[in-house]
Protein backbone atom coordinates (compact mmCIF):
# COMPACT_ATOMS: atom_id res chain seq x y z
CA UNK A 1 0.00 0.00 0.00
CA UNK A 2 3.05 2.29 -0.16
CA UNK A 3 6.02 3.01 -2.40
CA UNK A 4 9.11 4.45 -0.72
CA UNK A 5 11.83 6.23 -2.71
CA UNK A 6 15.10 7.20 -1.01
CA UNK A 7 17.74 9.75 -1.95
CA UNK A 8 20.54 8.50 -4.18
CA UNK A 9 23.79 9.73 -2.56
CA UNK A 10 25.63 9.19 -5.87
CA UNK A 11 23.19 11.17 -8.01
CA UNK A 12 24.95 12.56 -11.06
CA UNK A 13 24.03 16.21 -10.31
CA UNK A 14 25.61 17.61 -7.14
CA UNK A 15 23.15 18.89 -4.53
CA UNK A 16 20.19 16.90 -5.87
CA UNK A 17 17.77 15.41 -5.03
CA UNK A 18 16.70 17.88 -2.34
CA UNK A 19 14.52 15.38 -0.44
CA UNK A 20 15.89 12.47 1.55
CA UNK A 21 12.79 10.35 1.07
CA UNK A 22 9.39 10.34 -0.67
CA UNK A 23 6.65 7.94 0.39
CA UNK A 24 3.66 7.37 -1.88
CA UNK A 25 0.57 6.09 -0.06
CA UNK A 26 -2.14 4.35 -2.07
CA UNK A 27 -5.46 6.04 -1.21
CA UNK A 28 -7.98 5.37 -4.02
CA UNK A 29 -10.87 7.05 -2.16
CA UNK A 30 -10.86 10.78 -2.92
CA UNK A 31 -12.45 11.78 0.41
CA UNK A 32 -9.93 9.68 2.32
CA UNK A 33 -7.13 11.55 0.52
CA UNK A 34 -8.68 14.90 1.41
CA UNK A 35 -9.13 13.89 5.05
CA UNK A 36 -5.54 12.64 5.28
CA UNK A 37 -4.26 15.89 3.81
CA UNK A 38 -6.27 18.04 6.21
CA UNK A 39 -5.20 16.00 9.23
CA UNK A 40 -1.52 16.20 8.29
CA UNK A 41 -1.23 12.48 7.60
CA UNK A 42 0.09 13.29 4.12
CA UNK A 43 1.80 16.39 2.72
CA UNK A 44 0.57 16.57 -0.88
CA UNK A 45 -2.18 14.87 -2.89
CA UNK A 46 -4.26 15.05 -6.03
CA UNK A 47 -7.67 16.22 -4.84
CA UNK A 48 -11.03 15.79 -6.56
CA UNK A 49 -12.87 18.93 -7.68
CA UNK A 50 -15.56 18.25 -5.09
CA UNK A 51 -12.95 18.96 -2.38
CA UNK A 52 -11.39 22.10 -3.92
CA UNK A 53 -13.51 24.59 -1.98
CA UNK A 54 -12.84 22.73 1.27
CA UNK A 55 -9.10 22.81 0.63
CA UNK A 56 -9.02 26.44 -0.46
CA UNK A 57 -10.73 27.44 2.81
CA UNK A 58 -8.24 25.62 5.03
CA UNK A 59 -5.47 27.99 6.31
CA UNK A 60 -2.87 25.21 6.25
CA UNK A 61 -3.57 24.25 2.63
CA UNK A 62 -2.28 25.65 -0.68
CA UNK A 63 -4.41 24.71 -3.69
CA UNK A 64 -2.62 24.48 -7.05
CA UNK A 65 -4.97 24.08 -10.02
CA UNK A 66 -3.77 22.08 -13.00
CA UNK A 67 -4.15 23.89 -16.35
CA UNK A 68 -4.68 20.62 -18.23
CA UNK A 69 -7.01 17.65 -18.11
CA UNK A 70 -10.67 17.45 -17.27
CA UNK A 71 -13.71 15.35 -16.43
CA UNK A 72 -16.12 14.14 -19.08
CA UNK A 73 -19.38 12.36 -19.73
CA UNK A 74 -18.70 9.76 -22.43
CA UNK A 75 -21.49 8.10 -24.42
CA UNK A 76 -20.90 4.52 -25.56
CA UNK A 77 -21.53 4.78 -29.32
CA UNK A 78 -21.38 1.00 -29.74
CA UNK A 79 -24.84 0.74 -28.12
CA UNK A 80 -28.03 1.35 -30.13
CA UNK A 81 -28.96 4.38 -28.00
CA UNK A 82 -25.49 5.91 -27.99
CA UNK A 83 -25.08 5.32 -31.71
CA UNK A 84 -28.04 7.55 -32.53
CA UNK A 85 -26.81 11.07 -33.36
CA UNK A 86 -30.03 12.63 -32.05
CA UNK A 87 -29.36 11.24 -28.56
CA UNK A 88 -25.76 12.49 -28.57
CA UNK A 89 -26.77 15.94 -29.78
CA UNK A 90 -29.53 16.11 -27.16
CA UNK A 91 -27.07 15.33 -24.36
CA UNK A 92 -24.74 18.07 -25.63
CA UNK A 93 -27.62 20.55 -25.27
CA UNK A 94 -28.80 19.39 -21.85
CA UNK A 95 -26.31 21.20 -19.60
CA UNK A 96 -25.56 24.78 -18.65
CA UNK A 97 -21.78 24.98 -18.17
CA UNK A 98 -21.83 27.62 -15.41
CA UNK A 99 -24.46 25.74 -13.40
CA UNK A 100 -22.51 22.52 -13.87
CA UNK A 101 -19.36 24.24 -12.59
CA UNK A 102 -21.24 25.43 -9.50
CA UNK A 103 -22.53 21.90 -8.84
CA UNK A 104 -19.11 20.29 -9.26
CA UNK A 105 -17.03 22.87 -7.40
CA UNK A 106 -19.55 24.42 -5.05
CA UNK A 107 -19.08 27.79 -6.76
CA UNK A 108 -17.24 29.53 -9.59
CA UNK A 109 -14.19 30.72 -7.64
CA UNK A 110 -11.91 28.09 -9.16
CA UNK A 111 -13.24 27.78 -12.72
CA UNK A 112 -15.79 29.69 -14.82
CA UNK A 113 -17.24 26.63 -16.57
CA UNK A 114 -15.61 27.32 -19.97
CA UNK A 115 -15.04 23.92 -21.59
CA UNK A 116 -13.91 25.19 -24.99
CA UNK A 117 -10.22 24.22 -24.56
CA UNK A 118 -10.40 21.18 -22.30
CA UNK A 119 -8.24 19.11 -21.93
CA UNK A 120 -5.68 21.74 -23.03
CA UNK A 121 -4.97 24.99 -21.16
CA UNK A 122 -7.06 28.01 -22.13
CA UNK A 123 -5.39 29.81 -25.03
CA UNK A 124 -3.29 26.82 -26.08
CA UNK A 125 -2.56 26.52 -29.83
CA UNK A 126 -3.92 22.97 -29.54
CA UNK A 127 -7.43 24.19 -28.61
CA UNK A 128 -10.17 23.29 -31.07
CA UNK A 129 -12.17 25.84 -33.05
CA UNK A 130 -15.64 24.45 -32.29
CA UNK A 131 -17.50 26.48 -29.66
CA UNK A 132 -19.26 24.66 -26.84
CA UNK A 133 -23.02 24.47 -27.47
CA UNK A 134 -25.43 26.58 -25.46
CA UNK A 135 -27.98 24.79 -23.31
CA UNK A 136 -31.26 24.23 -25.19
CA UNK A 137 -33.54 21.93 -23.20
CA UNK A 138 -36.47 22.39 -25.60
CA UNK A 139 -34.51 21.26 -28.65
CA UNK A 140 -32.88 18.44 -26.70
CA UNK A 141 -36.30 17.20 -25.55
CA UNK A 142 -37.58 17.28 -29.14
CA UNK A 143 -34.62 15.21 -30.33
CA UNK A 144 -35.20 12.56 -27.65
CA UNK A 145 -38.95 12.49 -28.32
CA UNK A 146 -38.23 11.96 -32.02
CA UNK A 147 -35.78 9.18 -31.16
CA UNK A 148 -38.36 7.44 -28.93
CA UNK A 149 -41.09 7.85 -31.56
CA UNK A 150 -38.87 5.89 -33.96
CA UNK A 151 -38.66 3.02 -31.48
CA UNK A 152 -35.50 4.12 -29.65
CA UNK A 153 -34.83 3.08 -26.06
CA UNK A 154 -34.23 6.10 -23.79
CA UNK A 155 -32.67 3.98 -21.01
CA UNK A 156 -28.96 4.39 -20.26
CA UNK A 157 -26.73 3.18 -17.42
CA UNK A 158 -24.29 5.78 -16.08
CA UNK A 159 -21.14 4.34 -14.49
CA UNK A 160 -19.17 6.59 -12.15
CA UNK A 161 -16.64 6.49 -9.30
CA UNK A 162 -17.98 6.19 -5.76
CA UNK A 163 -16.90 9.70 -4.77
CA UNK A 164 -19.01 11.32 -7.52
CA UNK A 165 -22.47 10.33 -6.29
CA UNK A 166 -23.67 13.95 -5.97
CA UNK A 167 -22.42 14.83 -9.44
CA UNK A 168 -23.99 11.71 -10.93
CA UNK A 169 -27.32 12.61 -9.35
CA UNK A 170 -27.13 16.04 -10.97
CA UNK A 171 -26.29 14.52 -14.37
CA UNK A 172 -29.20 12.10 -14.00
CA UNK A 173 -31.57 14.96 -13.17
CA UNK A 174 -30.55 17.09 -16.16
CA UNK A 175 -30.82 14.16 -18.57
CA UNK A 176 -34.23 13.19 -17.16
CA UNK A 177 -35.40 16.72 -18.01
CA UNK A 178 -34.87 15.99 -21.73
CA UNK A 179 -36.47 12.53 -21.63
CA UNK A 180 -33.60 10.12 -20.96
CA UNK A 181 -33.97 7.47 -18.24
CA UNK A 182 -30.56 7.14 -16.60
CA UNK A 183 -29.80 4.38 -14.11
CA UNK A 184 -26.85 5.15 -11.83
CA UNK A 185 -24.15 2.57 -11.07
CA UNK A 186 -21.48 3.49 -8.53
CA UNK A 187 -18.22 1.51 -8.73
CA UNK A 188 -14.77 1.54 -7.12
CA UNK A 189 -11.65 2.41 -9.12
CA UNK A 190 -11.22 -1.19 -10.28
CA UNK A 191 -14.83 -1.36 -11.41
CA UNK A 192 -14.46 1.94 -13.28
CA UNK A 193 -11.37 0.68 -15.10
CA UNK A 194 -13.10 -2.58 -15.99
CA UNK A 195 -16.23 -0.83 -17.26
CA UNK A 196 -14.13 1.62 -19.28
CA UNK A 197 -12.13 -1.20 -20.86
CA UNK A 198 -15.05 -3.53 -21.62
CA UNK A 199 -17.57 -0.89 -22.68
CA UNK A 200 -20.00 -2.00 -19.99
CA UNK A 201 -21.76 1.38 -19.75
CA UNK A 202 -24.20 3.62 -21.55
CA UNK A 203 -22.54 6.76 -20.21
CA UNK A 204 -19.20 6.82 -18.40
CA UNK A 205 -18.03 9.56 -16.02
CA UNK A 206 -14.24 9.59 -16.36
CA UNK A 207 -11.33 12.01 -16.27
CA UNK A 208 -7.79 12.71 -17.40
CA UNK A 209 -5.19 14.60 -15.40
CA UNK A 210 -3.23 15.77 -18.45
CA UNK A 211 -3.53 16.56 -22.15
CA UNK A 212 -1.98 15.42 -25.41
CA UNK A 213 0.10 12.30 -25.92
CA UNK A 214 0.09 9.74 -24.41
CA UNK A 215 -2.74 10.34 -21.95
CA UNK A 216 -5.55 11.82 -24.05
CA UNK A 217 -4.36 9.93 -27.12
CA UNK A 218 -4.86 6.71 -25.16
CA UNK A 219 -8.28 7.82 -23.88
CA UNK A 220 -9.61 8.59 -27.37
CA UNK A 221 -7.80 6.21 -29.73
CA UNK A 222 -9.42 2.98 -30.87
CA UNK A 223 -6.06 1.32 -30.21
CA UNK A 224 -6.02 2.67 -26.65
CA UNK A 225 -8.65 2.79 -23.90
CA UNK A 226 -11.09 4.13 -26.50
CA UNK A 227 -13.53 6.24 -24.53
CA UNK A 228 -16.95 5.80 -26.12
CA UNK A 229 -15.96 2.65 -28.05
CA UNK A 230 -15.76 4.79 -31.17
CA UNK A 231 -14.97 3.96 -34.77
CA UNK A 232 -14.53 7.40 -36.35
CA UNK A 233 -11.88 7.26 -39.15
CA UNK A 234 -11.31 11.04 -39.13
CA UNK A 235 -10.71 11.02 -35.38
CA UNK A 236 -8.29 8.09 -35.58
CA UNK A 237 -6.34 9.71 -38.43
CA UNK A 238 -6.02 12.98 -36.48
CA UNK A 239 -4.91 11.12 -33.34
CA UNK A 240 -2.19 9.31 -35.29
CA UNK A 241 -1.02 12.62 -36.75
CA UNK A 242 -1.00 14.17 -33.26
CA UNK A 243 1.14 11.28 -32.04
CA UNK A 244 3.56 11.11 -34.98
CA UNK A 245 3.91 14.73 -36.19
CA UNK A 246 7.53 15.92 -36.29
CA UNK A 247 6.86 19.61 -35.64
CA UNK A 248 4.94 21.31 -32.85
CA UNK A 249 2.87 23.23 -35.42
CA UNK A 250 1.73 20.01 -37.12
CA UNK A 251 1.03 18.43 -33.78
CA UNK A 252 -1.09 21.35 -32.60
CA UNK A 253 -3.03 21.35 -35.87
CA UNK A 254 -3.74 17.64 -35.44
CA UNK A 255 -4.93 18.15 -31.86
CA UNK A 256 -7.26 20.91 -33.07
CA UNK A 257 -8.74 18.44 -35.55
CA UNK A 258 -9.11 15.89 -32.75
CA UNK A 259 -10.98 18.38 -30.57
CA UNK A 260 -13.23 19.52 -33.42
CA UNK A 261 -14.03 15.94 -34.43
CA UNK A 262 -14.91 15.01 -30.84
CA UNK A 263 -17.18 18.09 -30.69
CA UNK A 264 -18.86 17.35 -34.02
CA UNK A 265 -19.49 13.67 -33.18
CA UNK A 266 -20.94 14.77 -29.79
CA UNK A 267 -20.07 11.63 -27.86
CA UNK A 268 -17.88 13.25 -25.22
CA UNK A 269 -18.86 16.24 -23.09
CA UNK A 270 -16.23 17.95 -20.94
CA UNK A 271 -17.66 19.01 -17.58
Amino acid sequence: DTLTLVRNPDYWREGLPHLDEVIYRILPNTQARADALLSGGIDIATIAATNWTQMAAAPSMKLHLSPTGGQALIVNVSTPTGKDERVREAISLAFDSERTARIIFGGLDHWDGDTSCIPFPTGSPACGDTAQPEQDVEKASELIADFIADGGDPKLTMVFGQSLADQAGYFQQELAAIGLEVELRSVDITGLTEAQSSGDYGILVASTASAGYPTVWNRLSASGTNWGKTDFPELEAALLEARDALTIEERNAAWRTVSDTVASERYLYWM
